[in-house]
C-alpha cells in the first residue's frame, strides 16, 4: 500500500450556505471569492445524477493565496450579500441575511 506523504503548502476555502430567504441549503447560489487579482467561482447544486445528492460544501483551491478579500453570495432569493471577514484554510458558514462568517472547529 502507498500513502500519499506529498508536502502541499497550498490554500483552501471551504465554505457551507445556509438560505434563510431561500432554501435551506442554498442550491442555486452563486459565490464569488476575490483575492487580490484573482477570483473564483462555484454554484450551488443539489446533485449531478438521477436520485443523488452532492456534498453542499463548495471548495475553493486557493494556490499561495493567504488572504480572502471578499466572498459575494447571490442567494436563490436574489439578494446579494458581500463577506469579507472570511479565513483561510477553514470551513466557514455563511447564513443568509448575516453579516459575517461563522468558523466551523
Amino acid at each position: 500500500m502507498h500513502l500519499n506523504q506529498s508536502v502541499n503548502r497550498n490554500h483552501y476555502l471551504r465554505l457551507n450556505l445556509v438560505g434563510t430567504q431561500s432554501e435551506r441549503d442554498a442550491i442555486g447560489a452563486k459565490v464569488e471569492v476575490r483575492a487580490d487579482d484573482q477570483s473564483w467561482v462555484a454554484w450551488g447544486t443539489a446533485g449531478d445524477g438521477y436520485l443523488c445528492k452532492n456534498e453542499s460544501t463548495l471548495h475553493f483551491g486557493l494556490g499561495d493565496e493567504t488572504k480572502i478579500d471578499e466572498v459575494t453570495v447571490t442567494w436563490p432569493s436574489q439578494r446579494v450579500e458581500r463577506f469579507t471577514k472570511v479565513g483561510v484554510d477553514k470551513v466557514s458558514v455563511l447564513v443568509e441575511g448575516k453579516s459575517e462568517s461563522f468558523e466551523l472547529k
